[in-house]
């Protein structure tokens, strides 16, 4: 268990004890008889719900830099599922309804936090100080000028411009396998609608597929089927080959084992190359 695991792990224990004192302490406290024991009684409330509320943004902020947590306690699974799924702990809704409240006739720079958004916005110097020395925003939008856009004759499907899109933001944010995935299914999408449009699927019963055509390559059968239908050429049909063969190469590992991290170079390559064939099958 590592430390940020430990340190989830306390705060979850600490936040479930939290709620609990919380609603204690709304069904055992007598009703107050007085202004004195009124204000008495929401300082104490507020606190208990307050602190149920930081509890749960700093394990929220643990989640940033913490993929998985590897636990058993049930209690703490408990507590982490709930945070995800958002329940609503009732110490934290009171909290939140108390500050809406509150903000109601302030202005948006002096609002109170009421969630982890405007927690985060209120650390937004420190998390943006943290985010660049991370990340080069130069070099992001460099490398979106690198790949540049799509030449085409014609309008693009929006999916096919969407994805594209997509394969961008990943290469920009150095998410080289994703970009690398993201290209095997723009080809297919790209090359499926082509075929689409010649009326190359209205024989194909979807209720009646066998379980041998489930288990080959699509996308090897749809660049086949381009080719001899002349939407893809002989020069493209090798490229878009190729793009499918090392595209599997790093998406399907034949050993489990450690997982290599494709170099920059190489998904560029693979990405400029899927750009090829889309902008041939767009320039038709």
């Amino acid at each position: 268990m590592n430390q940020i695991t430990v340190e989830i792990a306390e705060k979850a224990k600490k936040l479930d004890e939290a709620e609990k004192r919380f609603l204690k302490y709304i069904y055992e406290t007598k009703k107050p008889e007085n202004e004195l024991d009124l204000h008495a009684h929401f300082k104490n409330l507020m606190q208990y719900a307050t602190d149920s509320f930081q509890l749960k943004t700093e394990i929220q902020k643990l989640f940033i830099e913490n993929p998985t947590i590897t636990i058993r306690d049930p209690k703490v699974i408990d507590i982490i599922e709930k945070i995800k799924t958002g329940y609503h702990f009732y110490s934290i809704s009171a909290y939140e309804n108390i500050i809406d409240s509150l903000n109601k006739d302030r202005e948006w720079f002096s609002k109170y936090a009421s969630d982890i958004h405007g927690v985060l916005c209120q650390e937004s110097s420190e998390l943006l100080e943290e985010f660049h020395s991370r990340y080069d925003f130069i070099n992001y939008y460099n490398e979106k000028i690198t790949i540049g856009p799509l030449v085409v004759f014609s309008g693009l499907n929006p999916n096919i411009l969407s994805y594209f899109e997509e394969i961008k933001e990943a290469f920009s944010h150095r998410l080289y396998r994703s970009s690398i995935a993201l290209c095997r299914v723009l080809i297919e999408m790209s090359i499926f609608l082509k075929l689409n449009a010649k009326g190359c699927f209205k024989q194909i019963d979807s209720r009646m597929v066998s379980i041998n055509l489930k288990k080959e390559d699509k996308l090897f059968k749809f660049i086949d089927e381009a080719k001899k239908e002349k939407i893809l050429n002989g020069h493209y049909t090798e490229i878009a080959h190729d793009l499918r063969k090392r595209i599997n190469r790093v998406l399907h590992l034949k050993e489990i084992g450690e997982v290599p991290s494709p170099k920059r170079e190489e998904a560029l390559e693979i990405v400029m190359q899927t750009t090829k064939v889309i902008e041939y099958l767009y320039r038709k």
